[in-house]
């Protein structure tokens, strides 16, 4: 079965696609705050001028398993105010980690949001990566950034053995 990831970018209102198969776990280190770090080309990263953005799931693929679904952001320059969120979709259950944080970054920095969830339902599922920016740390027009990630979910290891 293949693996599908599909990265969306939304910067005030312009849509850009770029399509990943496989999830680029590591940013490369930042090159200072006055120039914004050099990155791979598309389609190992979702890119704005204020974020760079890595949506990545491991783990099982049945209903019943789990998986590890990481967001890392890395700032291009310093936002004095960031919302970094992960939207689960229905039919894979966080059971640990916090889905959300918020705060300032420093250029070059990068923020990791990371859940674990179990998977109760088959299908595909459209797991999001969202950074809110907000017009003041913005320069004017609040940013949305968004990645997306599908994970396709067999019919699968049936009920959980008692331990």
């Amino acid at each position: 079965m293949a693996l599908c990831l599909c990265v969306c970018l939304v910067v005030v209102g312009v849509p850009a696609v770029a399509q990943q198969t496989t999830p680029s776990p590591n940013f490369p280190p930042a090159t200072g705050p006055s120039k914004p770090p050099k990155l791979p080309t598309a389609p190992q990263f979702t890119e704005s001028q204020s974020v760079a953005l890595d949506l990545s799931v491991d783990g099982n693929r049945s209903v019943g398993g789990g998986v590890v679904v990481t967001f890392a952001v890395m700032a291009h320059r310093k936002l004095d105010s960031a919302r970094i969120e992960l939207i689960l979709p229905e039919g894979m259950q966080k059971t640990a980690g916090e889905p959300a944080w918020e705060g300032a970054i420093a250029a070059g920095e990068v923020r990791i949001v990371e859940v674990s969830a179990e998977l109760s339902t088959p299908g595909t599922k459209r797991i999001i990566g969202r950074v809110n920016i907000p017009s003041e740390t913005a320069g004017g027009a609040s940013q949305v950034v968004t990645a997306e990630r599908e994970w396709e979910v067999e019919k699968g290891l049936g009920p959980k053995p008692n331990q």
